[in-house]
């Protein structure tokens, strides 16, 4: 057997494609994060986001629609493990981890209690280099 590593990158081409049709899959929908425990069950939603594509080559970010904070003050208690960018009809757009170090959403604590408050305070989606 062989085992073969690759570093794979992408031009700026496909890097605009990629964040096209994951724009496109968000539409003019509200976009929603969830945070999930282990389990799947969403722990934290923060709703009312809107797509800012105005970033470089690959990028785009996600804003308030209503320009406040991106939050969520009525957490479930949990650790939050996963998230997804969902839209409003809850297709999923996005998944990745969540942690407090190393995970693609790096929060300062990821252990909830009930009624804690979680806010996200920047996010940016960067497509494969």
């Amino acid at each position: 057997w062989r085992i073969i590593i690759m570093a794979i990158t992408h031009n700026d081409t496909l890097r605009n494609f990629v964040r096209a049709e994951i724009i496109s899959k968000l539409g003019a929908a509200t976009a929603v994060l969830k945070l999930k425990n282990s389990s799947g069950t969403t722990l934290a939603t923060i709703s009312g986001l809107s797509v800012d594509a105005t970033g470089t080559a690959g990028q785009f970010a996600l804003t308030s629609e209503a320009g406040g904070n991106m939050e969520d003050t009525s957490v479930d208690a949990g650790t939050a493990v996963t998230f997804s960018l969902e839209t409003s009809d809850a297709s999923s757009a996005i998944l990745g981890t969540v942690g407090t170090t190393g995970t693609d959403i790096v929060l300062s604590s990821n252990d909830f209690s009930d009624g804690d408050a979680v806010r996200i305070n920047s996010f940016t989606y960067t497509c494969m280099a």
